[in-house]
């Protein structure tokens, strides 16, 4: 069954957001066996690698190293390689920690997405995050935002980045997590009439039951088909996280 995100991610934000502070106050459960295992599951979140980090590590002191001397501290002390991608993601997750470039640098913004999404990150080659990466990757954003204290509008690179990612998609109506970008967005379509028509019909979906949805070949049902499938992507992830902080924390 499909999840509500307007329900869902709102109650996941701050239990992400508590378990961020939780572990900055080392006021968390010792599961070293359980965070061996996320940090070598290249699925794992960049939240979940944080926190196993800290399991081992027994604080987050590794937020101020060298990444290449956190792999070698992970194999020297604990004989754990960790996989490439998750070496991405927890160098993605160090750099949105220390600075909010995702919010104005669309390099950034998008070489964070791809590794948010469990996909190496190459800086050198373009790799258009799509739509339902750019979502997810959005909402771990802000909780990182939230948690900083730097809780900034996304600048013009970034918003015209999402924009075109979701044109490319043949989308019309921004998902949720992307509605920065709409007026962006608005400028790539020309027919209002059918943009207006799926906010008005996609307000109604329920969104808990996206897998029964039927949907004819009409210029707003396709456009519905796309949004669902990318709130069921955003809420596949969401489970995944809220299974990793359930099991750190």
């Amino acid at each position: 069954m499909a999840i509500d995100l307007k329900t869902a991610l709102p109650v996941l934000f701050r239990t992400a957001l508590h378990s961020l502070v939780f572990y900055e106050k080392g006021d968390y459960p010792k599961k070293v066996e359980k965070a061996r295992e996320y940090l070598k599951n290249d699925k794992t979140s960049p939240f979940g690698l944080y926190f196993s980090l800290v399991q081992l590590f027994h604080a987050n002191s590794f937020l101020v190293w060298e990444p290449e001397s956190i792999w070698l501290e992970l194999v020297n002390e604990f004989q754990l390689d960790l996989p490439l991608v998750n070496r991405d993601k927890v160098s993605a997750f160090i750099t949105a920690i220390h600075n909010d470039a995702f919010h104005w640098d669309a390099l950034i913004f998008e070489n964070s997405a791809k590794a948010f999404n469990n996909e190496i990150s190459t800086p050198d080659t373009v790799q258009e995050a799509s739509p339902a990466e750019l979502s997810w990757a959005v909402f771990l954003f802000e909780i990182l935002a939230r948690h900083t204290g730097r809780e900034n509008p996304y600048d013009y690179e970034p918003t015209k980045y999402a924009a075109l990612s979701m044109h490319r998609e043949g989308l019309v109506l921004a998902p949720e997590l992307l509605v920065f970008a709409q007026e962006e967005l608005d400028k790539f379509n020309q027919n209002k009439t059918v943009a207006q028509a799926v906010s008005d019909t996609w307000a109604t979906v329920n969104k808990e039951k996206l897998e029964e949805l039927t949907l004819a070949e009409s210029a707003v049902d396709i456009q519905l088909g796309k949004l669902a499938a990318i709130h069921l992507y955003v809420g596949q992830m969401a489970e995944g996280l809220h299974r990793e902080i359930a099991d750190l924390t």
